[in-house]
């Protein structure tokens, strides 16, 4: 009997020991978490959110999210009170389950009536980096330091098909009131209640190593090498492993923050043939590469090979039909450099059919962009004023576009007599240099079948007041035949925030063709579509955006200022580029 008893307490205090133990060990991995890095995500709605662009808030708090989840359904109310408490502090949440799509989410928010934002983390690596596991979690931010000053249970009310009666701990009240108030925070660590996360991955990280050569270097060839070469765009290249490996934690973090690969197009829309985003497994597979170590295989290094390849100069669509050098640009060291405007005759004699343009920058580290435009021959019964607005955009460069080869059996007619207008924008790399640019032109040698077009939607009459954060401007364009669609493209200045083209079609129905969430100036990028578009006579093509007239805008040349309409990049402008073809057969 005596013998029984001793082994059932040492049956019972092993449980205890590993139940502590496991306790203490999931306590003490969020423990060693203490500071939050950088990361971008979307949020139920498809707003764009950066963390670190809360940094001018007094806290942030972020909360983990699941739809359904029964305790995260309870914790909103006590989410939405200390909201009206606090309006100065920021509040987020975050969704990590890989079964909650958008939807879910924004039908779970309006079902509850929540206004914040559930930031949705689709690889995962946002929830992995925080170490959260679990929804109901709690994290009190202070964006002074980006220390987590509280992270665990809004308050000790909640448990698993219970809830406290009586006096209740409102734990995120206490850190707050602290934090705002500058005293110090002391609470005692309590075990999160929520719903477990079903990491995807984490099985499959543990049993395959992800290899350098198979896994990492295809991804870097497909997404990066095009800019990231010798005397390209990107500031370093990408020549071998010990470089990837040098520069691996600075990937991560561009990688997070949605910095790169540089494309802003939301996912949920449309599907685009130069997509040069990352997958949700391609993110998965170099952030934890990364994270492992960057352990290299093999007795080759592909990326020396590759980079041997990538570095030849032969033109991609094969020897042009003519080839045009521009005049020398001198680009400063240092400095914001003016864009650079001028026109001179084309270099055909007779009216023309363009197929396709290459544009070949001769020094693609200070080459921002490029763009052409056909100037029609002069019409002496048009001044120079209306003359301007019948010029025609034919193609336009920035770093990692390929060639401007136009759809089959379609073309660009250019007229004899016309000039072209070039464009060019440079920045400054830290050495000055003599852009040798030259560009390629492929011609038809018969009349294409349809013209290919750029047409615009636009409003010239802009005025986005000071201080503004998120100032609203839509324009519109009517079809009147029906045309075929190639491609999307936003353009807006410094306080461009966002732009959504959206399709409203003869019957009423809508559809979201492009959305950019996060515009960058710095980034001219055009959306080509993977498959043509029709678009009967009669569709109405939306574009809706906002400008971030703020202080908070850091690219903001001057936040007291009203702006309106300009071609100066201070200034502003708000178009909607559309790349189309009229379906019936071109008679030019």
């Amino acid at each position: 009997m005596k013998k029984l008893f001793f082994i059932n307490v040492v049956v019972l205090v092993g449980i205890f020991l590993y139940l502590d133990m496991r306790y203490n060990t999931t306590q003490g991995s969020q423990q060693e978490l203490t500071t939050v890095e950088d990361f971008a995500l979307l949020d139920h709605e498809g707003k764009h959110h950066e963390l670190y662009k809360y940094k001018h808030f007094p806290a942030v708090v972020l909360f983990s999210h699941g739809v359904g989840c029964p305790i995260v359904r309870h914790s909103l109310l006590s989410l939405q009170d200390l909201q009206k408490k606090y309006p100065q502090v920021a509040f987020l949440m975050l969704n990590a389950n890989p079964q909650d799509n958008r939807e879910d989410i924004r039908q779970e928010m309006q079902k509850f009536q929540s206004t914040i934002p559930v930031l949705k983390d689709p690889t995962q690596l946002i929830a992995q980096e925080l170490k959260i596991t679990r929804t109901g979690e709690a994290l009190v931010i202070d964006p002074q330091t980006w220390e987590i000053v509280y992270r665990g249970p809004i308050s000790d009310r909640l448990g698993y098909e219970t809830q406290k009666v009586g006096k209740v701990q409102n734990f995120v009240n206490t850190a707050l009131h602290a934090l705002l108030n500058k005293q110090k925070i002391d609470i005692v660590p309590t075990e999160v209640k929520g719903c477990a996360i079903n990491m995807q991955d984490n099985l499959s990280i543990k049993s395959q190593k992800i290899s350098y050569t198979k896994d990492i270097v295809p991804i870097l060839k497909n997404k990066c090498l095009e800019c990231h070469q010798n005397n390209g765009i990107g500031p370093w290249a990408m020549t071998s492993y010990k470089k990837i490996k040098g520069w691996s934690e600075m990937i991560k973090e561009v990688v997070l923050t949605k910095r790169m690969p540089p494309w802003t197009a939301d996912a949920h829309y449309g599907k685009f043939s130069n997509d040069t985003s990352l997958s949700v497994q391609e993110m998965r597979t170099l952030v934890h590469w990364i994270n492992s170590g960057s352990p290299v295989d093999g007795n080759e290094d592909p990326l020396v090979k590759l980079h041997s390849k990538v570095a030849k100069q032969d033109w991609r669509e094969g020897e042009p039909d003519v080839l045009l050098k521009l005049k020398p640009q001198k680009v400063p060291s240092t400095g914001v450099m003016d864009y650079i405007r001028y026109k001179e005759q084309v270099p055909f004699e007779e009216d023309t059919w363009i197929r396709g343009v290459d544009i070949r920058p001769g020094e693609r580290e200070v080459m921002h962009h490029m763009i052409i435009y056909i100037y029609p021959p002069k019409d002496p019964n048009m001044d120079e004023k209306k003359q301007k607005k019948h010029k025609i955009y034919l193609c336009g460069y920035a770093p990692g576009s390929g060639a401007d080869m136009f759809p089959e059996n379609t073309g660009v007619l250019v007229k004899k007599g016309s000039k072209f207008e070039f464009e060019l924008h440079y920045t400054t790399s830290g050495r000055s240099v003599v852009d040798h640019s030259q560009i390629a032109f492929y011609l038809h040698k018969e009349k294409p079948q349809r013209e290919f077009k750029v047409g615009a939607a636009y409003d010239v009459k802009i005025r986005i007041p000071a201080n503004d954060p998120n100032h609203e401007v839509v324009a519109s364009h009517t079809f009147k035949r029906d045309v075929t669609l190639y491609g999307l493209s936003p353009h807006m200045h410094y306080r461009g925030k966002s732009m959504t083209f959206t399709a409203i079609y003869p019957d009423k129905s809508q559809e979201i063709l492009l959305a950019v969430p996060n515009y960058r100036f710095d980034w001219q990028t055009g959306y080509t579509l993977s498959q043509p578009k029709t678009i009967p006579k009669g569709t109405k093509l939306v574009c809706s955006g906002a400008f971030d007239n703020s202080k908070y805008n850091e690219y903001n040349p001057d936040p007291e200022k009203e702006v309106r309409w300009g071609e100066q990049s201070w200034e502003e402008m708000y178009i909607g580029f559309f790349l189309y073809s009229p379906n019936e057969v071109s008679h030019r």
